[in-house]
Parts: C-alpha cells; structure tokens; sequence
C-alpha cells in the first residue's frame, strides 16, 4: 500500500491504489516537485515496474513495464535516480538484470531506453544522478562504483570503494557533486578455511563509511561506524551534516568537514530509511516492514 500524508498535520491525504500484493521498492519525488516516482513489483509475477505520479492530482501521468531489465523470476526494482536538472530522465536497475541499468524519458508514451550501461560482472546495488545531471554513478555488488556520462552511457571511470569481499549498501552524491559517500555491509563476517592449520577464519567487517573524490578518485575522509551496519545514507543540503540509518534502527549524524560523530537516536526498530526534505528543514525515517514514519525537525 502507497499512501500520501500531510507533514504538518500527520493526516491521511489519499491512499494511491496499487495491486494488492504490490511491493514497493523504493520511491523519489522528482527535484521540481511535479512527480513522484515508485518502483515496485509483483511476486511470482517476475515483472518490475515503475509509476509516475502527478503531485498535485496523484494520477498515474505515465508508467514503465517489464521493459527487457526488468523482466525475470522475482523480478524487483532496486534503485532508482531522478536527474535533479531537468526531472525529464530516471536512472534504474533491477534486482534480476541489475547488471544493465538503463535511463529513460518520463511523459515519452514509447519508454524509449535511452541508453544501456555496458555490461558489469556484478550485479547493481544502487544507481545516482550527480547533482548537476551529467554523471550517473553506478554501485555495483563488488563494491565497486562506476561513473558514466548521462549523455551517452560512456564509462568515465570507476573508484573500487572497499574490498570486494563486502556489498555497497548505499552511496550518495554531496550538494556539490565533488564527493561521493558509500557506505557497505559493515559488521557482515567472511568465512574461509585455512589449509595451513586446517582451522576455519572469520574476518568481520570493520570499513568506515568513506567519502571519495569523484574527480580524482582519492579516499577524502572516512566515518566510524564502529562496526554498526548502514541500511541508507542522507547528507543535508549544505553538505556539513552526514546522516546514517542503521540496522538497529538507529540514526547517527557525522560531521563531514572532521568526520566526528556528532550525535545519534534511535528511529525506530530495524532497518531504518531516512530521507530529507526538499527544503532541507526536516527529515523523515522509518524502518522497514514499518508502519509508521517519523517526522523530524533539523536543529543546529
């Protein structure tokens, strides 16, 4: 179920239909404010889909289906990106095809793919738009991030942000594009057999979340995460505040010019999803399987 409320007042507005055994994968609202853009998929169906829908009416204004990437069994939508300049294309990926992530024009009636990234050996986690909408950045299972021309699908060039033992989780753009921020499975553990002793090792995840330069790829600073697991990442819209939500459904705060913690709370259960609003003043967390989302004010 898809249901839109009023921040200020907490109130149902419309509950936007979808197939009852829909599942949302994950929803954006273009930078314009014009749309709202939702994944989701059909179980046992092995389709993926994406709906657009109008802001102010909340009609379905134009929708992609099982296009080629989004068809297989279980079939899910993984991620998605709006261009923040022009609202006019979307960046997405599959979980099935997640090697092949495609853009496409909204208000187009023929969903015309623009381009196809070439193909990756490993399947994509999550898919960004740069703010300024030329680059769209590609994280893939193995960790590692590529950077390609929004223009022409062109590779630009890839930063192998930790060890390919361990899964991008998440990964995000700062305001001005310089930087990008990933975070991976950290407090995940890996298993293997030593031949020498015959005795089985287990090395757990410790990676800080790290923030690279885009243009020339060099680790820039890094984030403790004192080995708590990130589900999402969120930074505030004057780049100074680092926000993290955990597995344990907690939220931390970092400090990006030092890297300092600067505070953190618990949102709620489990996995938890933070997002900010357009106008930078408030954020919103829920956690997932949730039924209730949190609204909070941003103080200094």
């Amino acid at each position: 179920m898809l249901t839109v409320w009023n921040t200020q007042t907490g109130r149902l507005i419309r509950d936007l239909k979808q197939p009852n055994n829909a599942e949302i994968g994950e929803i954006q609202y273009s930078r314009d404010g014009k749309f709202l853009a939702v994944g989701k998929s059909i179980p046992g169906k092995g389709q993926a889909y994406l709906s657009l829908f109008d802001s102010s009416s909340f009609e379905v204004i134009d929708k992609l289906e099982s296009p080629r990437m989004l068809e297989g069994k279980n079939a899910s939508l993984e991620s998605l990106s709006i261009d923040p300049t022009t609202s006019k294309r979307i960046v997405l990926s599959s979980y099935t095809n997640g090697r092949d992530p495609v853009i496409f024009t909204t208000g187009d009636s023929s969903h015309k793919l623009i381009q196809t990234t070439p193909e990756s050996q490993h399947k994509v986690q999550k898919v960004s738009f740069s703010p300024n909408g030329k680059i769209f950045a590609v994280g893939c299972l193995n960790s590692e991030i590529k950077f390609f021309s929004a223009d022409n699908g062109q590779l630009m060039n890839s930063i192998s942000a930790f060890s390919s033992d361990w899964w991008l989780r998440a990964m995000i753009f700062s305001p001005d594009g310089k930087f990008i921020f990933a975070a991976s499975n950290t407090g995940a553990g890996r298993e293997w057999l030593d031949k020498t002793t015959g005795k089985w090792i287990v090395r757990k995840n410790n990676e800080p979340i790290k923030m690279w330069d885009v243009q020339t790829r060099n680790l820039a600073r890094t984030f403790d995460t004192k080995g708590r697991d990130i589900e999402s990442l969120e930074i505030s819209l004057d780049g100074k505040r680092l926000l993290a939500g955990l597995s344990n459904g907690k939220v931390v705060i970092w400090d990006v010019a030092t890297g300092a913690e600067i505070r953190s709370f618990q949102a709620s259960k489990n996995y938890t999803i933070v997002k900010q609003s357009p106008d930078g003043k408030r954020f919103a967390t829920t956690g997932t399987g949730s039924k209730e989302v949190k609204i909070w004010a941003i103080t200094e």
